[in-house]
């Protein structure tokens, strides 16, 4: 069943920036880095030389949204947690000038403002390994997965979105979508592509570098980079990024503090964003 009203020109789609805390040693973990002003990274992934869109670009994690990511059934699994208060989430709903993917109708009982954070945190989940949950608040609830466990979810994840329901359902957590920060939301273009998708792009700032392994599918390398980094090799042609992603790190050049960063997410995120379309 489709909960999401169709568009015939375009698809709609999340993405995550996630940045985290390079301090503490974690600036050794990191390969190819050099000594910069900011004290935190941001993961990116270079697509596949095979992706029909956009091979070899390096992005930040996201894709399109599933069906399961607006399943009604998010709405007991979240109820059941005790943690299902979106007021946080839905109160900018009404902000004049907002993003239309996100003020639509929809058919589902999922807010829009909830399901495409789902969409973020799965896809980022499939595509780095990383994954963004909190435990139900009830007693006992003391589940954890393995690394062996979590590799087994990914894949089943991969395959069939609904099982991101499953995993959440059977190890009593959530989708963590309270940490993730309305950030901005782009249009692709019509000149020079043949897909186009409305994305919307979340703010997510993380303590610490956890582990992270692509996909070895859609994308083929993850690096955590410096904003400053990440434009220097593109301005150096070492790597392509998109339009969208070259404006977004270059905001964030302008915050070397993972602290200010998160706080400015924070603030920025209660505005609401407009649809941008870059021509």
């Amino acid at each position: 069943m489709t909960f999401r009203p169709l568009s015939k020109y375009w698809r709609e789609a999340a993405t995550l920036i996630l940045t985290a805390g390079a301090k503490n040693g974690a600036m050794a973990r990191i390969a190819d880095d050099v000594p910069s002003r900011f004290d935190y990274r941001v993961l990116m992934l270079q697509r596949s030389g095979k992706s029909g869109f956009m091979p070899n670009a390096k992005v930040f994690p996201g894709g399109i949204v599933d069906d399961s990511d607006f399943s009604n059934e998010w709405m007991d699994i979240f109820d059941n947690s005790g943690l299902g208060n979106f007021d946080s989430l839905t109160g900018i709903r009404n902000v004049q000038g907002r993003s239309p993917m996100l003020t639509a109708k929809q058919a589902s009982l999922v807010p829009n403002d909830v399901g495409y954070r789902i969409c973020a945190i799965r896809e980022t989940f499939e595509e780095s390994g990383i994954l963004l949950t909190r435990p139900w608040n009830v007693p006992d609830n003391n589940t954890t997965l393995s690394q062996s466990s979590l590799d087994e979810w990914r894949t089943r994840v991969d395959s069939d979105g609904q099982e991101f329901l499953r995993l959440c359902q059977e190890h009593r957590c959530v989708p963590d979508v309270w940490s993730l920060h309305e950030w901005s939301n782009w249009l692709t273009p019509t000149a020079n592509f043949r897909r186009r998708y409305d994305t919307i792009f979340y703010m997510c700032c993380l303590d610490r570098i956890p582990q992270t392994t692509h996909d070895k599918r859609e994308m083929v390398k993850a690096q955590w980079l410096s904003p400053s980094e990440i434009l220097q090799k593109f301005r150096r042609e070492e790597h392509w990024i998109p339009p969208p992603q070259v404006y977004e790190l270059s905001r964030m050049s302008r915050l070397p503090h993972l602290n200010e960063l998160h706080r400015f997410s924070q603030e920025r995120g209660l505005e609401g964003c407009e649809r941008w379309l870059p021509v």
